[in-house]
């Protein structure tokens, strides 16, 4: 019997050649978005698991307080690994990671011979790292490639960018024309399902080498400068431990920092979820949230939905040929049951053919996936078994789903009426109808989800932010005597440079560095932590700010005191400075342990979107620093290209051993935005395959339509309805079902795009115009649509209409 009902599909597929393709297409499309959505949940998902002790590992970071707004910081002091390895049993391991140029625009320079980069990824790590972390040496002994501090350990990838096919162990390399470093192994590239990612590893103790002041930051309890990580004898105890910290804090910190930095508590977070669940500041790299892998799989849930809803319409769009031989098999004997394992065997063989289809077209989209995601996934994401027990289950899962409704509707119809020509099924209509509308209901919040993030996107884009990010660039500073006058008088002397001055800490597209002050007075209730900016001379009028009071670094003199500040809007209102901001004391700057400032106003400027627009302006103070931070230059956009080069022959004779590596301010803004960016692309991306899936389903309704109304038309046209009165005959019930998934769409898209923009300070508001665009787009692929079956049937010939049975 299984047979049987095989050869008929088989059959009725090669029958109708251009159906059976429509459907299997449409169903494959589905398959193929739901693959991909998996591999990439599995690769999402899999994030820190490959470590040796993975469950056990916790990184140890400063707590987020909701009450004040404090994010967290994911970095901890580096006195902590070893006092707390030494105070509690219960903790197996410990590592540090430290990140070389943490602070600087474009990373440390490197250097070997003639080839030179700047590199992101340096980083100091304690020796066990090899231990705890799932980094693999393909080239060396674990135990002894740390032994000599000025030891390095290279990525594949990237000895091969300085080495090419030579053998690189025992050659030198140059770190920051100060560090020769010798390369004593070679690591299989940190795969891309951890929350971090290295290039280089040189030992923890090259530190003390590298900051000459080093015994002022071996005991300093002050500031955060390194990752934690701990590993314990059992998961279980991750609570006692926790439980103990806050004593750990009153023993080990000192009175000072303890003051200073008010209440504070560290937190233990499980490596296996760093990756979705910890977003504080100074993380390793960006991580990602669960809403995302939510969203896809919605998404994709939806578009799977939309292709079977398809199968289930087109199915019944061919009632007509198929009525007939229902009507037989029931009078020769055939059961309802029978046929409705016939017809579901029918959605099963479409379902098996195309989810091999699916695969093809998964593996043929997945670069364009992987362009859209930013991920780097592949089918060995996920072993072949896996992958396998996927495809049948979704095979069997559409099957079901999209050969149920068909064959209770083809199954229903009544021998007798179906061999007289007339075609009922009760409820058949309504339900096919619903179908259509819940698919159109999907694609419209899909058209009015794209348009609103596009148009919070161009908002973001034309949204003044209250600096100069257009013509300024940042460069690393070469380590050495160059002081930053020194720098600025050279590349001053090239054509098209408009300025040049210094600045670190919380600029766009860098780490954001928050200190805690006393405003006002140094009593403890008036402690604020605000971010901070260290600037020389120039820094307002080159980066475009507006000075509402006061004056700036540019007009100080050797009266002036060095320990001045200038505060934003957001600040003054923060300590609740209304007016006469200017010569006010700022209290202490606690930015190491050892050393406080007592800060005095300057200026008061307009306050400027130096973070995301998610976030409203936040305090900020930025404080006179003469030779301090990178390089900001700048730059005339005419002949900009010249202006690049004459900077890069400069920089080359000032600092021959550094590279010339550069960023625009505006490339650094826009990177804050990629998570929303790649967030539009994919939406993009899949509403427009939801609405190429809609319109065949709503082509097979047209035919539906059209196969039903035949001898209709050919009455009408014979009493001498005009082909215009054909077609709106034929279109205005779709247009109606139209109508009304509109209005159900706009309510359900305006809640979901309500809750994204929610994450934004500063939004657009959902207004008319989004609505008239996605009904627009919505009516506008419906009638071509629709057309291109209407069109054909009211030109049609209605004697051959009449002929019929």
């Amino acid at each position: 019997m299984i047979g049987n009902y095989f050869k008929i599909a088989v059959r009725n597929i090669l029958r109708s050649k251009g159906y059976s393709a429509i459907n299997i297409f449409g169903l494959a499309i589905g398959i193929a978005i739901c693959i991909l959505i998996m591999i990439y949940t599995q690769h999402e998902l899999s994030f820190d698991r490959s470590h040796p002790y993975a469950e056990n590992t916790f990184r140890i970071a400063y707590a987020p307080n909701e009450n004040t707004g404090f994010k967290g910081i994911a970095k901890s002091p580096i006195p902590l690994s070893p006092a707390i390895r030494a105070e509690y049993p219960e903790v197996q391991e410990a590592v540090r990671f430290f990140k070389v140029g943490s602070g600087s625009a474009t990373g440390p320079p490197v250097r070997y011979e003639d080839v030179k980069f700047t590199e992101d990824n340096f980083y100091l790590a304690d020796p066990n790292v090899f231990d705890v972390f799932d980094v693999k040496l393909v080239v060396g002994d674990k135990q002894t490639v740390f032994k000599n501090t000025h030891s390095v350990v290279l990525s594949e990838e990237t000895a091969k960018r300085y080495f090419g096919n030579d053998n690189p162990i025992g050659k030198v390399i140059h770190l920051e024309s100060a560090h020769d470093l010798e390369v004593t192994g070679i690591f299989r590239s940190v795969n891309d399902k951890t929350h971090f990612n290295f290039d280089f590893l040189s030992p923890f103790e090259l530190l003390r080498v590298m900051w000459p002041n080093w015994s002022g930051h071996e005991d300093s309890w002050g500031t955060p400068f390194t990752w934690t990580y701990l590993v314990l004898n059992n998961s279980d105890q991750v609570q006692s431990l926790q439980d103990k910290l806050p004593d750990f804090i009153q023993r080990y910190y000192p009175q000072q920092v303890r003051d200073r930095a008010g209440n504070f508590k560290f937190t233990l977070q499980p490596v296996t979820g760093i990756h979705f669940d910890s977003h504080m500041s100074r993380e390793m790299e960006p991580n990602s949230t669960r809403a995302t892998i939510y969203t896809l799989i919605a998404i994709g849930a939806l578009v799977l939905i939309i292709a079977c809803i398809n199968f289930m319409n087109m199915a019944t769009a061919r009632s007509v040929r198929r009525a007939r031989e229902v009507g037989l098999r029931k009078v020769l004997g055939a059961s309802r049951q029978s046929l409705v394992k016939q017809f579901i065997g029918e959605a099963y063989v479409f379902s098996l053919l195309a989810s091999l289809v699916g695969v093809i077209l998964a593996a043929l989209f997945l670069p364009l996936f992987n362009t859209l995601t930013g991920a780097e996934i592949g089918f060995n994401n996920v072993g072949i078994l896996q992958l396998l027990v996927a495809c049948a289950l979704l095979a069997f899962i559409v099957g079901l789903f999209s050969g149920s409704y068909p064959s209770l509707f083809l199954s229903a119809f009544k021998p007798i009426r179906t061999l007289k020509g007339e075609l009922t099924a009760a409820g058949g209509s309504l339900v096919r109808k619903g179908l259509v509308i819940f698919q159109f209901i999907i694609t419209i919040v899909f058209i009015i989800s794209i348009v609103t993030i596009n148009r919070q996107m161009q908002f973001i884009q034309a949204k003044e932010l209250g600096y100069n990010e257009e013509e300024l660039l940042i460069l690393s500073r070469p380590n050495g005597d160059l002081s930053i006058e020194a720098i600025r008088q050279s590349l001053m002397s090239v054509p098209g440079v408009k300025g040049v001055v210094n600045s670190a800490g919380s600029l766009p597209g860098q780490t954001l560095q928050s200190w805690t002050y006393l405003p006002n007075s140094n009593a403890e209730e008036n402690r604020k932590g605000m971010l901070t900016i260290w600037a020389g001379r120039d820094f307002i009028n080159l980066f475009g700010l507006e000075l509402i009071d006061g004056r700036d670094f540019s007009t100080l003199g050797e009266s002036d005191s060095l320990e001045l500040v200038i505060i934003n809007e957001a600040a003054a209102k923060e300590i609740g400075w209304e007016n006469d901001v200017v010569g006010r004391y700022f209290g202490e700057a606690v930015w190491r342990s050892d050393k406080v400032n007592d800060g005095v106003v300057l200026g008061l400027v307009k306050d400027f979107h130096f973070q995301t627009l998610h976030e409203p302006v936040q305090p900020l103070v930025i404080i006179y620093a003469e030779n301090f931070g990178n390089v900001l230059i700048e730059v005339s956009m005419d002949n900009v290209a010249e202006t690049l080069n004459g900077l890069e022959t400069k920089w080359n004779e000032m600092a021959p051993n550094a590279p010339f590596d550069y960023a625009f301010l505006d490339d650094r803004v826009e990177q804050l935005y990629e998570n929303e960016s790649t967030t539009s692309d994919v939406i993009s991306t899949f509403t427009i395959i939801a609405v190429l899936i809609s319109c065949l389903g709503l082509f097979g309704l047209a035919s539906y339509t059209a196969e039903q109304k035949t001898k209709e038309i050919g009455i009408r046209k014979v009493l001498g309805a005009s082909i215009s009165q054909v077609l709106v005959m034929l279109s205005k019930s779709l247009i109606a079902l139209l109508a009304l998934a509109f209005i159900v769409a706009v309510p359900t898209g305006i809640y979901f795009m309500n809750k994204w923009l929610e994450g934004f300070a500063y939004k657009i508001e959902i207004g008319l115009g989004t609505f008239i665009i996605a009904a627009g787009i919505a009516l506008t692929i419906s009638v071509i649509t629709i057309s291109s079956q209407t069109i054909r049937a009211a030109l049609s010939s209605p004697v051959d209409a009449l002929r019929q049975d």
